[in-house]
């Protein structure tokens, strides 16, 4: 597992943003969240305000460059949250934007924009007795005659609003709440949810299990990837996401906005997929 060491830098010194390998990400609403690119063997990723990661995919370590001034917490949650699945990704392991619960027959990885409410779900399917797996980002490995889920460290993030609703006694505002899996063996990965929230359903939430040939365009949207510049890297990723979607069921979920329609919808999930 990468491990992350942080360097304290009033003016860390940037990499070339001009580069030609430069890769640029963006959130929901086209803001830049940051960039990144790979000098030589080195990879790194910077995040404007905040601080710049480097690392080796030959490695597992990873470096934090900061001004003293950035709170640590604030570092490792960037850390595990934005940085860790590109790094995994890097060295070859495939790492969808899921929250993952744990489930009787595995883990079901909830896939959604941010803002839709997969953590929302995967907390609230917790309250109901499953164990939570992952916030954010569910690593895979599809090489075997079974696809399994990778336990990855994580901290569990509500919006306020969310936090409000479930009561859920957070430890601060931002709704972060404790580590999660960091020792667990891998788990089967039983299912891929794919969220899309909209206003109004007239009924419960709606459960749709996907062919292969619509799940894996859809499930591949929710793909971490740091680059798609080297072509083996790109054959082999579109390879797993292939064997994911024919060997793992793919389930479209669309439910309805606002926090009051949450227990009908956590009923249609596991109805629908608990059984």
């Amino acid at each position: 597992m990468p491990k992350l060491s942080i360097v304290e830098s009033a003016a860390p010194s940037l990499p070339d943003a001009s580069n030609e390998t430069q890769e640029v990400w963006h959130d929901d609403r086209g803001m830049l969240c940051a960039y990144g690119g790979i000098e030589g063997r080195r990879c790194w990723m910077h995040f404007p305000g905040l601080a710049s990661f480097s690392f080796d995919p030959d490695s597992e370590d990873v470096t934090a460059t900061a001004p003293p001034t950035t709170e640590r917490d604030v570092l490792i949650a960037t850390f595990q949250r934005a940085v860790l699945p590109m790094v995994l990704q890097a060295r070859d392991t495939e790492v969808l934007h899921a929250s993952g619960v744990r489930m009787p027959r595995g883990v079901m990885a909830f896939c959604a924009r941010s803002g839709t409410g997969k953590s929302t779900l995967a907390f609230g399917l917790g309250r109901r007795g499953y164990r939570m797996w992952a916030d954010d980002a569910v690593a895979f490995a599809a090489s075997g005659p079974q696809v399994k889920a990778l336990p990855l460290p994580f901290a569990l993030r509500l919006r306020p609003d969310a936090v409000a609703y479930l009561n859920a006694g957070l430890r601060n505002s931002v709704g972060t709440m404790g580590d999660g899996v960091t020792d667990a063996e891998p788990a089967a990965l039983a299912a891929v949810a794919v969220l899309e929230r909209v206003e109004r359903l007239g009924r419960r939430a709606r459960v749709e299990r996907l062919r292969p040939s619509a799940a894996f365009p859809a499930v591949l949207a929710h793909a971490y990837c740091f680059s798609l510049r080297v072509p083996e890297r790109r054959r082999r990723m579109v390879e797993r996401y292939l064997d994911l979607t024919t060997q793992v069921p793919v389930f479209a979920i669309r439910v309805e906005s606002g926090l009051e329609r949450l227990p009908a919808t956590l009923d249609a999930i596991e109805q629908a997929l608990v059984g």
